[in-house]
């Protein structure tokens, strides 16, 4: 055998002894992988996840009855929300208006407009709030 400037022994094809215990290693890993055998789980008897049991039909998990509104009821609950805004912005505006009124005639600016603005919003919200939970009713 010869013996190259790193000390290391070489055999007749050239190759150090480090290579070729790489390769063995490698070709005992590569045996290795291909030889592992595939997992398959268990299932228990009683496990109610098995596919090839039948499911009950009409069986829901947190779902109601659908039942789609008719046409009218649409149109009802149409007309109520827009009855409701306008009611809202309308009560707003005409105790705003009585208040200014109240101002010019008695001289006591701004509160008037101030006090009809919240005498205003308080009507208008008990109004809107009337007329969303009419809305929000299940007619059955």
């Amino acid at each position: 055998m010869k013996k190259n400037l790193l000390k290391e022994d070489k055999n007749q094809s050239g190759e150090s002894e480090s290579e070729i215990q790489a390769q063995s290693f490698a070709a005992e890993l590569d045996e290795e992988i291909w030889s592992v055998q595939p997992f398959e789980p268990k299932i228990a008897e009683d496990d109610s996840l098995r596919s090839d049991q039948p499911k009950a039909k009409n069986e829901t998990i947190f779902q109601s009855d659908f039942h789609p509104e008719s046409p009218a009821e649409t149109v009802r609950k149409s007309g109520l929300a827009y009855a409701a805004g306008i009611t809202l912005v309308g009560a707003i505006v005409v105790m705003l208006f009585i208040g200014w009124g109240v101002d010019s005639f008695l001289g006591s600016s701004p509160w008037g407009i101030v006090s009809g603005i919240i005498l205003g919003s308080v009507i208008g919200f008990y109004q809107f709030f009337r007329l969303t939970s009419q809305i929000l009713k299940n007619k059955d």
